[in-house]
């Protein structure tokens, strides 16, 4: 995958020798270290809108945030809470999801299953949606128009901001994911989507599941779940479940193409002091991650 969106990015901008291909790859580093920085505390502040930000966040967190949602299917289809993909059509909304990394993790679990939907309809909802434009489109067409028979996939796009007041829109899916985007709210915030994701719960239609992945290591979010797991048990309609967990970014079948660790990003394991040229752009070793699912029951 990360050969893939790297491949995508050389051809949209008509790299074709080593030297401009590596002159692009140092010059997205700014741009990371930025992106890095920011991610540094809850209170994120990022413009998207810079084409060159999109595509250092490509390069750098959209291949493991794919394996993320894929990781947590897996574990969810061995506690037999997967009540969807059984029919012809499944019908998925991504809330703030930038780029789209959780449809590439859907798709590639979706193609582990022996009986999976033959069409696929999907909201990549956002509250930076017209930003992130060309991510979706670099990610679609190096990735997902291989993936997924091209007549039998839509994916739309709209903007929403999921921590404004108003109720989350009018919800028809079978699954309803947010993943890495509860984190990026203060803790009033949090409250207001609680509150939205308790009534969009309790209005949706049975077998309705609710995902909600996040990275460990912010305790208001994990007692964001804690909460909503609470109710979610003391309702009769409801069955949750969830754990934490991780994975080893480095031992994912997804390499980093050696071009990417020669002129962008630094891929390290020793605990020895960062150097300032080093500063924002080590590659994460693992990801540690906590993640809640619930369903409607039949």
């Amino acid at each position: 995958m990360h050969n893939k969106i790297l491949c995508e990015l050389f051809a949209t901008h008509g790299l074709k020798d080593a030297e401009s291909q590596a002159a692009y790859l140092q010059s997205l580093k700014p741009y990371a270290i930025q992106i890095w920085e920011a991610y540094q505390n809850q209170a994120i502040s990022i413009d998207y809108s810079n084409l060159k930000a999109q595509e250092a966040y490509l390069l750098r967190y959209f291949t493991p945030y794919s394996y993320l949602i894929s990781t947590v299917l897996g574990d969810m289809g061995e506690r037999g809470m997967l009540l969807f993909g059984h029919d012809d059509l499944l019908k998925v909304s991504v809330f703030g999801c930038g780029p789209g990394p959780e449809m590439a993790g859907l798709i590639r679990h979706l193609k582990t299953i022996s009986k999976r939907p033959q069409m696929l309809y999907a909201r990549m909802l956002d509250v930076a949606s017209d930003a992130w434009s060309h991510g979706r489109a670099i990610a679609h067409r190096g990735i997902i128009s291989g993936e997924w028979d091209p007549s039998l996939i839509q994916i739309d796009s709209a903007h929403i901001d999921i921590a404004s007041e108003a109720p989350f829109p009018d919800q028809d899916a079978d699954l309803l994911v947010f993943q890495n985007c509860l984190n990026e709210l203060n803790s009033e915030k949090q409250k207001t989507v609680e509150v939205k994701l308790r009534n969009t719960l309790s209005a949706a239609p049975t077998a309705t599941t609710m995902m909600l992945i996040e990275q460990q290591g912010y305790d208001s979010t994990d007692e964001l779940l804690r909460r909503l797991q609470q109710w979610a048990n003391e309702t009769t309609d409801l069955y949750a479940a969830g754990q934490s967990g991780s994975f080893d970014c480095w031992d994912l079948p997804d390499r980093i193409p050696e071009l990417i660790l020669q002129h962008l990003f630094v891929r390290r394991r020793d605990r020895s002091p960062v150097q300032s040229h080093e500063r924002g752009l080590i590659l994460r070793s693992k990801v540690k991650y906590r993640w809640l699912t619930i369903a409607k029951k039949p």
